[in-house]
């Protein structure tokens, strides 16, 4: 049986009591008035987000710490990096092409 979007929105909204009836028709209403097993409410699931945000936030930067790097990046190598990478990935279409 599916839950009535009328009770999640009160839930969501925090307006859910007692006193509720919902306005699909009260007692007769034909969906079922009870979170699903699991349910995360839209505020929980924002909050949820954010600690995951701000967790991979500090990853990231204790992962950039821990980068040395010996060779500055200069707009010289940066360039010939960028060569390298272009002939590298012709020689795999070359390599693709032979073993069609």
């Amino acid at each position: 049986m599916q839950v009535c979007k009328h009770f999640l929105e009160a839930v969501e909204m925090n307006q859910h009591g007692w006193f509720w009836v919902c306005p699909n028709g009260g007692k007769i209403c034909h969906y079922r008035h009870a979170l699903p097993i699991g349910y995360i409410l839209k505020s929980q699931m924002k909050a949820l987000l954010e600690e995951e945000v701000e967790k991979i936030s500090e990853d990231i930067e204790n992962q950039h710490a821990k980068v040395i790097t010996s060779t500055p990046m200069t707009p010289e190598l940066f360039l010939e990096w960028k060569k390298m990478e272009a002939r590298d990935a012709a020689e795999m279409a070359e390599r693709a092409i032979m073993i069609v």
